[in-house]
């Protein structure tokens, strides 16, 4: 049954995230990964996009040197992706050499698009007598897409409208060309859509946001007068008769990121209907425990419910992604915590995994299990995984706080300092906290002037209680792991200039996690969790071999800090052996891994 909630608050679309733009992040676990990825990451990204001639593509489309087309046809989208990354690092801090390396790349976008505003390098050098001509294969419009995204993100940090520009252009390109009555198609692989409702809201013209309606009503339609690409892409019914996952996974999940906009944009009811159910068949029986999503290699997706094997597992980098994308979305659309509670989930464990801690190697798929072990690498053919990871980490800060403008949400726990305007008021957040190693959550809350608002805290669906401390005053009560018994939100509602803080303790107990029944990988087996954190045992740490590796249910786990391997990281010791957060494993040289052990010890 469709959640009253989710259709009302889709409707309202009260909720927005605090730009990226007003939060700066200053905490030990994302703030160095994010210094990581503006100094290595972005630049490696572009150093391999200039080496595999994806950026000598637009130079040559532009006519600025001879050549022809290198690569891929959808390689433009990866230089698309990193220069919307380097947009959220450059708002984080203002990196001169990196900014005029991008702007460097953004001219030569800009001369290979062509006089009607159509840009894609591989159709004009190769065949431009087949603009929009396979739409279902071709990636015409995902990478326009990436372009429109990059564009939006590049002109609010920066306020260079150039690549804006370019992005306006193409877009009334596709207007021209798609729509009722004319080319009547939706998106091969969905991305256009999602971006067309980021380029209505940052320019305020409506136009775009409808454009991205017809490629969602589109979808599914029998009679359009265009072929069908079917289950793999979504397009077998219409999206409003979508309730069960099929397909490619990373598809899928911008498309719902394109629905749940939609929904918001127009206040469309008969859009956000399948969301609810969508997201439970996705969730409930077919993500990881890591928040992994895609179970197969073979369709890059999802096969039957609880078919989730471990070591075969796919969980591509960008479906975790995609997923924390469209967390966000339902939780901005609901004001219900369960979304965010999957948005850490994933961003913590499977998208994390993505990429090493030197931020130059990077993992396509993360498995949940490996005999031999597995190491990350520079670079693929199909590079879309690297390139994501380099704008999803630093555009972090829109994750952590959201308002309606008359209130406060903290969804994730960062230390961090945010602007946020409250009835007219700016108000400057600061939070300190060691998360996700560490339960002490402070958050200061300073209005220009003395206002009364409420602050909302995201209790977390691992947390049993919360310790709230005031002056003279400590109280813990539970939170609830079930959320019809207990409360996911804590709300604070004082006048701020007079009680300008909150300090919180979540209970962060090393847990043992068991499988749903119907999953029978992990049958008679056990994973281990700590706060948001997944974790695994590793060759590298328990004598190179894991075969007679087991944790009984009598075995006692106790935390251990091992600075010379992570730093302030908790691991946990049980039984002799040892466990690390499933998001720093690989990093040590390649040795076997686990996350799912048994229960039982193998017989001598």
């Amino acid at each position: 049954m469709i959640a009253i909630a989710l259709l009302l608050c889709l409707q309202a679309g009260s909720l927005r995230p605090v730009p990226f733009t007003q939060v700066k992040l200053t905490d030990a676990f994302f703030a160095p990964r994010l210094a990581t990825n503006r100094t290595v990451t972005i630049p490696a990204c572009l150093d391999r996009c200039e080496e595999t001639k994806r950026i000598e593509n637009f130079a040559v489309a532009g006519k600025l040197r001879p050549g022809k087309h290198e690569g891929a046809l959808y390689n433009d989208s990866d230089v698309y992706k990193v220069l919307e990354g380097a947009a959220y690092a450059l708002a984080e801090k203002r990196d001169p050499k990196l900014e005029a390396r991008v702007d460097g790349v953004i001219d030569l976008i800009a001369a290979a698009q062509q006089p009607d505003g159509y840009l894609n390098t591989f159709i004009t050098l190769t065949a431009p007598e087949k603009r929009w001509k396979n739409v279902r294969f071709g990636h015409e419009l995902y990478c326009a897409g990436h372009l429109i995204e990059a564009a939006v993100a590049y002109d609010a940090a920066t306020g260079k409208h150039k690549l804006l520009d370019v992005g306006l252009k193409l877009a009334a390109c596709i207007e021209k060309e798609f729509g009722w009555g004319k080319h009547q198609e939706p998106t091969g692989h969905p991305e256009l859509e999602l971006a067309l409702v980021k380029l209505a809201r940052h320019t305020g013209e409506r136009r775009w946001a409808e454009l991205a309606k017809f490629l969602v009503d589109v979808r599914g339609k029998k009679d359009r007068g265009t072929p069908s690409f079917e289950e793999y892409a979504q397009d077998h019914l219409p999206v409003r008769e979508q309730t069960q996952i099929v397909g490619h996974a990373v598809r899928a999940m911008y498309l719902y990121c394109g629905m749940a906009d939609l929904a918001g944009y127009f206040g469309d009811q008969t859009l956000s209907a399948p969301l609810d159910a969508l997201w439970h068949d996705v969730v409930d029986t077919r993500m990881y425990i890591t928040g992994g999503i895609g179970n197969s290699a073979k369709n890059e997706g999802f096969t039957v419910p609880y078919e989730l094997p471990n070591d075969t597992a796919y969980c591509e980098t960008c479906a975790g992604i995609g997923l924390s994308l469209w967390a966000q979305r339902m939780y901005l659309a609901t004001g219900e915590a369960r979304f965010v509670d999957v948005l850490e989930r994933a961003s913590y464990n499977n998208v994390l995994s993505g990429v090493s801690l030197s931020g130059d190697k990077f993992f396509y798929d993360n498995v949940l299990a490996s005999e031999k072990g597995a190491e990350r690498v520079p670079w693929f053919d199909c590079s879309c995984c690297p390139t994501n990871i380099a704008r999803f980490l630093p555009a972090m800060g829109e994750r952590i706080y959201a308002t309606d403008g008359e209130s406060l949400d903290v969804c994730l726990f960062v230390d961090s300092d945010a602007e946020v305007t409250i009835h007219g008021t700016k108000v400057q957040v600061r939070m300190q906290t060691g998360y996700p190693f560490g339960s002490s959550i402070h958050i200061s809350v300073r209005p220009e002037k003395d206002i009364q608002f409420p602050v909302r805290v995201r209790i977390p669906e691992w947390c049993t209680s919360v310790g709230v401390r005031r002056p003279g005053h400590y109280s813990r009560n539970c939170a609830g792991t079930n959320r019809t018994l207990g409360p996911s939100w804590k709300t604070f509602e004082q006048a701020w200039l007079r009680e300008p803080s909150i300090d919180l303790d979540l209970y962060m107990p090393m847990r043992r996690t068991h499988a749903d029944p119907r999953v029978a990988a992990d049958q008679g087996r056990v994973a281990l969790q700590c706060g948001p954190l997944v974790y695994a045992f590793e060759g590298v740490d328990n004598g190179g071999d894991l075969s007679k590796l087991a944790v009984t249910p009598d075995e006692v786990l106790e935390v251990q800090q091992r600075p010379d391997s992570f730093g302030d990281a908790t691991l946990i010791r049980v039984g002799g052996w040892l466990a690390i957060p499933y998001c720093f494993w690989a990093n040590r040289g390649k040795s076997p891994m686990l996350v799912w052990v048994p229960e039982t010890k193998p017989l001598k």
